[in-house]
């Protein structure tokens, strides 16, 4: 079961930071195998117990910001751009391949 209660078919796993803390959304990835994460900046994000699952419509409607990167494509990388509130920098396709 999700944090929102739904069941997660269609989910996302997002960092307890954003969740429980209120810490804004840094980056997005839309993994190869369809699964969604979004991590804040803090942390390395790679211990399962700060990981929590959230359906993906309830994710979208209480983080609208989300909603620009919403259709990113598998493999994607989206990170707020700071200086530009509401704007997303998206790794190119081409960089995909090489990334360690």
């Amino acid at each position: 079961m999700s944090v929102c209660g739904h069941a997660a078919a269609n989910r996302l796993i997002v960092c307890s930071h954003i969740i429980e803390d209120g810490e804004p959304i840094h980056t997005v990835f839309h993994e190869t195998d369809g699964e969604w994460q979004a991590v804040c900046e803090h942390g390395a994000h790679d211990a399962p117990s700060e990981g929590r699952v959230i359906c993906f419509n309830c994710f979208r409607e209480r983080y609208p910001e989300f909603e620009a990167v919403s259709g990113l494509y598998r493999g994607g990388q989206a990170t707020v751009i700071k200086s530009e509130p509401g704007r997303w920098w998206v790794q190119p396709i081409e960089d995909i391949g090489s990334v360690q």
